[in-house]
C-alpha cells in the first residue's frame, strides 16, 4: 500500500501523504466489517456479483460495491469484471476455517473503536480508554460475560494471531536442554502442543485461566499428548504459578499488562522456579529502526488496557525488578522476539 511505504511518500509533497495517511483508518473498518458479513467465505467458490453479494448478506448492493472496491484497490479481494470480485491471498485470511485466517481478531478490533474516540482522554490521564467507557478493564469484562460473543470473538482471535508465529519460534530456539516447560497464559495450547510435538522426551503444563485451560484439556487429547502435558486453570495474579518448571513461557502475555503487573507476574514466576530455571518471553520488541505496525499497535494496547509495546531497554528493566538477567534477544519471525532471562 503507497500510503504506508515512506520511502515512496518522500516524492511526494508533505500535504498529499498526511492526506493519505488520515483515510488508513477506512482500510481497517472496511476490513472488520467485510469480515463481520462474511464475504470471503461466500466468495470461496469463485466470483461473484456484488447483488449476490448484497443479497446474501442484506445490504445495499452498491455500497457493498464501494466498500470492495476500496479494498480491492489494496490488494484485498480482485474485482474480474464489472462489480464482480474474487478471493486474493490477502482475501483468503478473512475466511472463517481458513488455516492462516485472521477474522476473528479483526472482529476484535472493532472494540477499538469507541476507545479510541476516547483517545484525548487516555492521552492527558495515560489511563486506557476501555475501562472509562465499560466501568471495568478488558480483562475484568472477559472474565464477568465468559459467554459473550465478545468473549468467543477474542478467544477465537488471539488464538489466530499466535498461529501465526507459532512456527518460527519454534526453529528460532532450541528447546532440547529441557525437561519441563511451564507455558503461562498459554491460551489453547496450540504453541505447547506443537513444542511437545517437536521434542518428544519434553514435557509441558500450560497454565492459564480455567476456560482457556478446559479447551486446551481437549487440544492436547487430540494431539495424543496428555502422557505428558496438563493443563492447569488459575489466575496468576491470584494463584500460585505451577512449580518444578525449568523454562517458562510467556508468549504474547506481557504486552497485555502495565509495568507493575509484568513486574508482579514475573516474580510470581520466580518464585516458582524455586532457584533455578530460564525465563522466556515472546513478544514485540520495538527497536530505532521497527517499522510502524508494532508502534501502532502499542497505541491500541494503550488505548484497550493501559498496557504497551516495550523496547529491550524496558524489558531488561522489567526483568530486573523481577530477579532475573536479561541474557539474550533472538529473533523469531518477522515482527517477534525471544527474549531469554535467567534468575540473578
Amino acid at each position: 500500500m503507497n500510503l504506508l511505504n515512506l520511502e515512496l511518500s518522500k516524492q511526494l509533497p508533505p500535504e498529499e501523504v498526511i492526506f493519505q495517511m488520515a483515510l488508513t483508518a477506512g482500510i481497517m473498518q472496511s476490513l472488520v466489517i467485510t469480515a463481520k458479513l462474511g464475504i470471503a467465505d461466500l466468495l470461496k467458490d469463485g466470483p461473484k456479483h456484488c447483488d449476490e453479494l448484497a443479497q446474501a448478506t442484506d445490504t445495499h448492493s452498491h455500497s457493498l460495491y464501494r466498500f470492495l472496491r476500496a479494498l480491492a484497490s489494496v490488494g484485498v479481494f480482485a474485482e474480474t469484471e464489472p462489480k464482480c470480485f474474487e478471493l486474493t491471498p490477502l482475501a483468503a485470511c478473512l475466511q472463517d476455517k481458513e488455516s492462516h485466517s485472521i477474522r476473528h481478531f479483526l472482529l476484535f478490533l472493532e472494540r477499538t473503536y469507541s476507545c479510541w474516540g476516547d483517545a484525548m482522554e487516555t492521552l492527558r490521564t495515560g489511563k486506557d480508554a476501555h475501562e472509562r467507557i465499560y466501568g471495568m478493564s478488558m480483562f475484568q469484562y472477559l472474565d464477568q460475560n465468559q459467554d459473550s460473543d465478545f468473549s468467543k470473538i477474542y478467544d477465537r482471535g488471539m488464538a489466530e494471531v499466535s498461529l501465526i508465529q507459532d512456527s518460527a519460534i519454534i526453529s528460532a530456539y532450541d528447546f532440547s536442554t529441557l525437561e519441563k516447560l511451564v507455558d503461562v497464559g498459554g491460551g489453547t495450547g496450540n504453541l505447547l502442543a506443537a513444542i511437545l510435538q517437536k521434542y518428544p522426551s519434553l514435557k509441558g503444563t500450560l497454565f492459564d485461566r480455567p476456560r482457556a485451560a478446559e479447551k486446551a484439556k481437549i487440544l492436547f487429547e487430540e494431539k495424543g499428548l496428555t502422557n505428558r502435558c496438563e493443563a492447569v486453570g488459575g489466575d496468576f495474579f491470584k494463584s500460585q504459578i505451577p512449580s518444578r518448571g525449568d523454562a517458562y513461557l510467556f508468549k504474547y502475555v506481557l504486552h497485555t499488562w502495565d509495568d507493575q503487573n509484568v513486574v508482579k507476574v514475573l516474580k510470581s514466576c520466580h518464585q516458582a522456579m524455586a532457584g533455578k530455571g530460564r525465563l522466556l518471553v515472546i513478544e514485540r520488541v520495538i527497536t530505532e529502526d521497527t517499522f510502524w505496525m508494532p508502534k501502532f499497535a502499542d497505541l491500541n494496547l494503550l488505548m484497550l488496557l493501559s498496557a504497551a509495546v516495550r523496547t529491550e531497554e524496558e524489558f531488561r528493566s522489567l526483568f530486573e525488578a523481577a530477579g532475573f538477567e536479561l541474557t539474550r534477544v533472538i529473533p523469531a519471525g518477522s515482527i517477534a522476539s525471544l527474549l531469554e532471562g535467567k534468575i540473578i
